[in-house]
């Protein structure tokens, strides 16, 4: 029942770091917002459920197992809202909608690749994950690229390394 809670308290959690930190990039609200969440679970958790549990393996395997299921759910959180606020279909079919009707060089107008770069390298600046200066950027921080390196040895791993296809 507990487990219910969590898509709740995502929501919550969204909306309060969001009202709080204001012109933030949208994708480092909904990590801190996810992160943040972990609080008010674990006392939904030790008030409603393990209150008057002694504690045991049992009760810490249960504890791993409720953590465990709030990272899934926050994890598909933080990919379906990502999705909605970056993906290009969902902005082509919004334009649409506005619109009505658009053609294709109408389309085309709102997709220059430099505005995609450039809003790109934006968000990776507003997250901190790229520093610009003097006008060059540079990495501000490695953790997007250790990850870049774990996806690319899990694609050889795969045999789907783009270098090697045939």
């Amino acid at each position: 029942m507990v487990v219910l809670c969590i898509p709740c308290i995502l929501l919550c959690m969204h909306i309060l770091i969001a009202h709080l930190m204001k012109g933030a990039s949208p994708q480092l609200l909904a990590i801190k917002a996810i992160l943040l969440g972990y609080l008010p679970y674990a006392a939904i958790l030790r008030y409603s459920v393990y209150i008057s549990a002694e504690v045991s393996h049992e009760m810490l395997w249960a504890l791993l197992y409720c953590f465990i299921v709030y990272t899934a759910f926050a994890y598909t959180y933080f990919h379906l809202f990502n999705m909605g606020e970056s993906a290009r279909r969902i902005r082509i079919l919004y334009e649409i909608y506005l619109k009505g009707a658009l053609s294709v060089s109408d389309i085309e107008t709102l997709y220059r690749s430099s505005e995609i770069i450039r809003i790109r390298l934006d968000r990776l600046v507003a997250m901190k994950k790229l520093r610009y200066a003097k006008g060059y950027y540079s990495l501000d921080g490695k953790m997007l690229y250790w990850a870049a390196l774990l996806v690319k040895s899990w694609r050889k791993i795969l045999q789907m390394d783009v270098n090697h296809a045939q």
